[in-house]
């Protein structure tokens, strides 16, 4: 037997402003069908107190209404009910009440303030008539946009919780009277706290440390500003980190001389002068194990007939838990006229040996490190001193 699944029941519309304007009711709403196509028409019935019931149809494509009714007078109280009608059915009707002969009120003025020891924003207005039944406050935080908070009250002012430090947003406040709501008040905001946790932040292990990066805020239309300082600390501790560099409300930047091969959590804040630190983000990570000191390399006269070289080679290295780069191979010795000289050259990590090139006979000493993603392993010792030829 072949079974149909049943179709999901319609819903009522959700109004999203109404208002009169003298005899004119007008309204949006928005609805979501309860499958593609299923939407047949809109239906509304406007009960007019002590008069009658008017029944009116709206196409299925809009979202919107106006109706202007001449045949009671001003003052007559009404209720405007709204369904949706799918082809399974009528849904269930949803209401707004009010009266005829008015308009409604002008947006209020709107203030805030923080209040960062109660972790509230509190926001109050001045109405544009004293006969406010409700107010409406919808709320964004620039840290969260996709996120609105909506809130009502029948008081003069509310409070946002908000735990999340130093942010900035948007408020839109609207009123309502028995002649509907009124236009937004829109109102940006700083909510002055201590400086809010980085919204991201990144860990990337290296021999006996970390390179750390992190974003203050996420990007947004306003300019957020910085903190007067960071502080980063590793297990707890606040260590000297060194910034090499800053783009925007990136940081980037390395952490050095933890013991290799350990696990730590690394914890980044904001530091204000009103407020110190801010709230934190946090990463565990474990440091590379290093590469280990190599034995001294060994050393002979380079070819006959050369140009003052040098034939340098070593064993295998214990490279450590990061990928193998390459070798620094160093020469100290005697330059030309007889003044101590530096010499250093990379060779691939795949070599063992290496015909060094010095320009004078010497004497001359060598030493070898490996390099790795995370770093040099220590110095090897020093090799015999050597004459190159």
């Amino acid at each position: 037997m072949l079974v149909t699944p049943a179709s999901a029941a319609p819903t009522a519309p959700d109004v999203r402003w109404w208002s009169v304007y003298d005899q004119q009711i007008g309204s949006t709403w928005r609805y979501t069908p309860s499958s593609p196509g299923s939407l047949l028409r809109f239906e509304v019935e406007l009960e007019l107190e002590g008069h009658f019931t008017r029944e009116l149809e709206f196409s299925a494509d809009q979202d919107y209404a106006y109706w202007t009714e001449h045949s009671v007078p001003a003052g007559t109280g009404f209720t405007w009910s709204i369904r949706a009608v799918e082809a399974g059915g009528p849904g269930p009707w949803t209401s707004f009440s009010g009266k005829l002969g008015g308009r409604v009120p002008d947006p209020p003025s709107v203030s805030t303030t923080s209040h960062p020891d109660e972790d509230v924003l509190r926001v109050a207005w001045e109405p544009g008539t004293d006969e406010v039944l409700e107010t409406r406050v919808d709320v964004v935080f620039d840290s969260v946009p996709d996120v609105v908070q909506r809130l009502s009250t029948t008081e003069g002012s509310l409070d946002v919780p908000h735990a999340g430090g130093r942010s900035t947003g948007t408020l839109r406040v609207m009123t309502r009277t028995a002649y509907g709501w009124s236009n937004e008040a829109v109102q940006e905001f700083v909510y002055e706290d201590q400086w809010a946790a980085p919204v991201w932040m990144q860990l990337k292990p290296r021999a006996g440390g970390f390179f750390v990066a992190w974003r203050s805020f996420k990007k947004s239309h306003k300019t957020i500003g910085s903190p007067d300082s960071w502080l980063v600390d590793v297990d707890g501790e606040p260590v000297d980190f060194e910034i090499t560099r800053r783009r925007k409300d990136t940081i980037k930047g390395f952490e050095r001389g933890l013991t290799h091969g350990t696990e730590h959590v690394v914890t980044v804040r904001g530091v204000t002068s009103d407020f110190g630190p801010g709230l934190p983000i946090s990463a565990t990570g474990r440091t590379f194990a290093a590469a280990e000191q190599m034995a001294a390399s060994r050393v002979k006269p380079g070819r006959r007939g050369g140009d003052r070289t040098v034939l340098v080679s070593w064993g295998d290295p214990e490279w450590g838990e990061a990928s193998p780069c390459c070798f620094r191979v160093t020469a100290v010795g005697r330059g030309s006229g007889g003044e101590k000289t530096t010499i250093r050259r990379f060779v691939g990590a795949d070599l063992r040996r290496t015909d060094f090139g010095v320009g004078t006979q010497g004497p001359w000493r060598f030493t070898v490190e490996a390099k790795t993603g995370t770093g040099f392993s220590p110095v090897s010792g020093f090799s015999a001193k050597v004459r190159a030829r």
